[in-house]
């Protein structure tokens, strides 16, 4: 008998629920030289975010023939590296001064010197992921993150009750999540660390035709 039925789909939502799209939260620091709003820039930022992405991970393979049909083998991990951030602006424009700011002092745009990446990178990028109580239940951690383009803000007569939306593009090098959920698991466990350090096999064994006991190993 099939698993699936709509009861057991139904209360299997009913007891674990589903992630909300519109349930998250940003957390940004921005480097010490960059300021425009003050002691409370970080608090404003995270309540002006309006959407976000959770993202990609991949493992890059190539095909590899020793015998028989060809496999793939893992060859390095993917972290997408791009993210698109939204921002509501307020009448001050001070998100989008805030960025602006940032922006320019990554490239000097007189002197087109880059700065050095310590001092233009994010200190905190967080993406977080929360349940209907609002409690974070997942957080994506973005590492060497900073804010590499911004898209035009449009004006227009005929639009009196539109406001805008400030899309930032974040470069990163790579992204770690916490799960908050215990005995799941956790970058910060050290057991899992052990058990994600532990290398793979890559050993294939010679079986008896007849047993099917490996007779020898390489």
């Amino acid at each position: 008998m099939a698993s699936f039925s709509v009861e057991n789909f139904r209360e299997t939502v009913l007891n674990l629920g589903l992630a909300r799209k519109n349930r998250f939260e940003v957390l940004i620091s921005a480097p010490a030289k960059v300021s425009a709003l003050g002691s409370n820039q970080d608090r404003v930022i995270s309540l002006m975010a309006e959407s976000a992405v959770l993202p990609e991970l991949t493992i890059n393979a190539e095909m590899q023939q020793i015998w028989g049909p060809a496999i793939h083998r893992p060859k390095s991990i993917g972290y997408g590296g791009f993210m698109v951030l939204q921002f509501h602006l307020d009448q001050s424009m001070t998100v989008k001064k805030l960025f602006d700011s940032w922006m320019e002092s990554i490239v000097d745009g007189s002197q087109y010197t880059v700065s050095y990446q310590s001092d233009y990178v994010a200190p905190l990028l967080q993406v977080v992921q929360l349940n209907d109580m609002d409690e974070p239940v997942y957080t994506v951690n973005f590492e060497d993150a900073f804010p590499a383009g911004q898209t035009q803000l449009d004006l227009n007569h005929g639009l009196q009750n539109a406001t805008h939306l400030l899309q930032v593009n974040f470069r990163f090098r790579r992204w770690y999540a916490e799960n908050t959920n215990q005995g799941a698991f956790t970058q910060d466990n050290p057991a899992d660390k052990q058990l994600i350090r532990k290398p793979a096999s890559t050993a294939f064994r010679l079986l008896d035709p007849n047993t099917g006991i490996p007779i020898r190993s390489r």
